[in-house]
This record gives structure tokens, C-alpha cells and sequence, in this order.
């Protein structure tokens, strides 16, 4: 947890930023200080902010601005996100490009080693990245300088044992302090009796303790408690999520409705009639948002772009999610459950392979790339985020044109770490049913 999500990126923002005890003189600035400049920092943090709208409230906290907060109380989840979700996207604009694709085996290896299940075939990958970054950054930072001895730190070298670690231990997010830390926080709010708080926190840890043992005993206890009111179960503990169309409305859009008959076999002379849903539980308990019911203001967060276990071309589908819909219009028993989506492109090939896979850039293909799927053909939600252009890239026009309105794709890192408390908070938000 320390290793990964604040001493590493502490000590390389500290490099990059010629800051705190990895300050040094030199006569000629080397190219990788780029945050030394105070407006540099200052657009930096800006472009950092300006992602919180784009990723999922499943995320946990996005990562602040840092030029304001990197200071004051930056967590390491913060960090989490900054360096190995965002890094790859918000420092390309500013590291020389040997610079960031040097850093881009560092973000592909962390995000192997956070994987709660890992391939032989991944860990030996990641660990080869970790041997190029570290010899890499010796010979790129350090140089042999004797006034820059010290930036090779004990956590540089620590880095290189990661993968051997895992082998013997065990993924390591799993025995990281994130769960602890969480539990000690949920624990302490549920402390009614200041007067004698230690006697209250034992019996709320003996009534928690028995509570994970009825959900290990009887697995269904752990989902259904939590459901609100008119979720509608589809099997392999996906649910639909209010809100929800009272009844059946036809489809007004030709384009989907075009897609939805072809997808059901329905004639084309027959009107369409679905019955919308807002949101989808999935079995990791992320909340997939949709286009119709969002609602995200300025400062929400966007939840509604997904992961298919799915692939075209060799390649993994992202989607948008258009809206969850029941429908009788489907040949069999009973309704059935899709979801209308609008997939993204491929990725872009040369900075998915520069990058070592860092970096998925992609264009949402709109009306285009009009799907219907099976909602349990969902896997997670990701984020979409905005892709940065150099400065020297915003005059060119071949890159406008090639990456104009392009999007990143976000994981997030050790996905299955969902805390109970922000599922009950998704959960309770929006229970009423749309009447329209």
C-alpha cells in the first residue's frame, strides 16, 4: 500500500518538481524536472481536477487538485488514482516522450500486481517491466551523479521484489492495509457511547464478526438485505435498478429503434415498446449508470461507461450505456432484460504499444456504434476520460484530426476493493420510480 501509492509517487513528483529532499543545482536543467515552473504546477493540478467529473462514483475519491492539496492531507487513494489510473494520461503532455514511455512500464506493471487474480503470463511480464524501469531510471535520473545519489531510494529498489513477492505471498493489494484501514474507520462511526467507547467498539466488532459469518454460511444475505425497493433480479446477482418507467413507452429515435428490431427479430413494421431502467448492480458491486437517468450535474460523476466481456478484433468492447430495458417483444416466456449501448472504437495501436498498454485511446463511436447486449455481458464500469494534447500537438492539425475528441479508458486498480458503505450509498440514491 505505502510502497505503491505514496512513497513512489512522492518521491518522483519530488524529482519532477526539483522539490524537498530531491532538490539539486545544476547549470543545465535536465529534461525530466518539468514541474518546476509554478504555472506548469498550477496547469498540471488543473488538468487533474478537471477529471473528477469522469470518473465513477465506485472510484472512491478522485484525486484532488495537487498543486493545492498535494500538501494538505493527499490520501494514498488519491495518489492510487493519480499516478497509476490517471498518470499515463495527464503526464504525457509534459515528460519527454522516452521520459513517459519509461513511466508507462512502471503504471502497466503496478496495475498487474494490484490485479486481485494474476496469470503466470502477466506477473512475469510485470516483472520484467519493473527490471527495464528500474535500470532505466538509474541510467536516466540517477546518471551516475553523485549529487543525485539520492534519488535512488530504498523504494526504488523495493519495486523489483514486487513481483517476486507476489508469487510467494499472494496478490499484494490483498494484504495491503486498505481493508483494515476501512474497517476501523466504519467501525469507529458506529460508536454511540463516548463514555465508554472501547466496550462499544468491541461489541460492534463481536456483532460485525458474526455477521460475516451468517453472508460466508448463507451468500445471499449479503446482496438481497441491501436491495431497494422494486429491483428486479436477472440472475448471477446482476439487478435492475430503479428508476424505472412505469410502463412500456415506444421507442422514438428511428436509429435505436432500428437497432433494438434487428437485435429481437421484431418486424420493421412493428412499433417498438420497451420499459426503460435506470441502473444495473453488478456482481462487484459497482452501480452501472445510464444515459437516460445520469442526471450528473457539474460537479457529479460519470458512471454510465462499461467494460464487455466481449471482444472485437482481439480487442476488449467499452461502451456508453444508452439505457437498461425489459421488453415482451423478444420471442420466449416472460420479459427479458438488455441494454442499449453505443460502443467506443478500437484502441489507438501506436500509444497502446508505446505505452505497454497504459494507455487505451479511443473514439465513442455514437449512433454508429448502436448495440443491444445482454446486460450480464457487463464486467465493470470505467472511466472515459478526456485525452490531453501536448502543446506543440494542439497547433498540428494531423493530430486534431486524429485525436479530436478522443476519450482514455480507466480501470480501476484492485476492482473487487468495493466498501459496503459506498454500495449502500448508491443504493439509496434515486429508489423513486419515474413517471413520465
Amino acid at each position: 500500500m505505502h510502497l505503491c501509492s505514496i512513497n513512489i509517487p512522492q518521491h518522483l513528483l519530488a524529482i519532477w518538481r526539483n522539490a524537498g529532499e530531491s532538490r539539486i543545482r545544476f547549470d543545465i536543467k535536465p529534461d525530466f524536472i518539468i514541474l518546476d515552473q509554478n504555472e506548469i504546477w498550477k496547469s498540471h493540478g488543473e488538468l487533474v481536477a478537471s477529471m473528477r467529473p469522469y470518473l465513477p462514483t465506485s472510484f472512491d475519491q478522485p484525486p484532488r487538485n495537487p498543486a493545492l492539496k498535494i500538501n494538505s492531507g493527499f490520501k494514498a487513494c488519491e495518489y492510487l488514482l493519480y499516478f497509476w489510473a490517471l498518470g499515463p494520461v495527464v503526464f504525457r503532455p509534459l515528460l519527454p516522450h522516452y521520459l513517459w514511455t519509461h513511466f508507462c512500464k512502471l503504471v502497466s506493471a503496478t496495475r498487474i500486481i494490484h490485479q486481485r487474480i494474476i496469470t503466470r503470463q502477466q506477473l512475469e511480464t510485470a516483472h520484467k517491466l519493473i527490471l527495464e524501469w528500474e535500470m532505466e531510471f538509474e541510467q536516466t535520473y540517477y546518471a551516475r551523479d553523485l549529487s543525485r545519489l539520492h534519488y535512488v531510494r530504498p523504494c526504488i529498489h523495493a519495486m523489483i521484489h514486487t513481483a517476486q513477492e507476489t508469487v510467494r505471498c499472494g496478490p499484494l493489494n490483498l494484504l495491503a492495509q486498505w481493508a483494515l484501514e476501512n474497517t476501523i474507520g466504519n467501525l469507529g462511526r458506529k460508536v454511540r457511547q463516548p463514555s465508554n467507547a472501547f466496550s462499544n467498539l468491541a461489541e460492534r466488532g463481536l456483532l460485525r464478526a458474526r455477521q460475516n459469518a451468517l453472508m460466508a454460511i448463507l451468500p445471499d444475505l449479503a446482496i438481497n438485505s441491501h436491495l431497494p425497493r422494486g429491483s428486479l433480479s436477472l440472475g448471477n446477482q446482476y439487478y435492475l435498478l430503479r428508476a424505472c418507467e412505469r410502463n412500456e413507452k415506444m421507442v422514438q429515435l428511428e436509429s435505436e429503434a432500428s437497432t433494438i428490431r434487428n437485435a429481437l427479430n421484431i418486424p420493421s413494421s412493428s412499433p417498438v415498446l420497451i420499459q426503460k431502467w435506470a441502473r444495473l448492480l453488478l456482481p462487484n458491486q459497482q452501480i452501472a449508470r445510464s444515459l437516460w437517468r445520469d442526471g450528473r450535474t457539474q460537479d457529479g460523476r460519470t458512471s454510465r461507461n462499461v467494460k464487455l466481456n466481449v471482444s472485437a478484433n482481439g480487442y476488449i468492447v467499452f461502451a456508453e450505456v444508452k439505457y437498461f430495458f425489459t421488453s415482451n417483444l423478444y420471442p420466449g416466456p416472460g420479459q427479458r432484460a438488455f441494454a442499449l449501448v453505443s460502443t467506443y472504437s478500437n484502441p489507438d495501436v501506436e500509444l497502446l504499444v508505446q505505452s505497454h498498454n497504459a494507455l487505451w485511446v479511443s473514439k465513442h463511436l455514437g449512433s454508429h456504434g448502436l448495440r443491444v447486449i445482454d446486460p450480464k455481458s457487463i464486467e465493470s464500469v470505467v472511466a472515459m476520460v478526456p485525452f490531453a494534447l501536448k502543446e506543440e500537438e494542439e497547433n498540428n492539425q494531423t493530430f486534431i484530426r486524429k485525436y479530436k475528441d478522443c476519450m482514455c479508458m480507466i480501470e480501476k486498480p484492485f476492482l473487487a476493493d468495493v466498501s459496503s458503505s459506498t454500495l449502500l450509498e448508491e443504493l439509496e440514491h434515486e429508489e423513486d420510480t419515474i413517471d413520465n
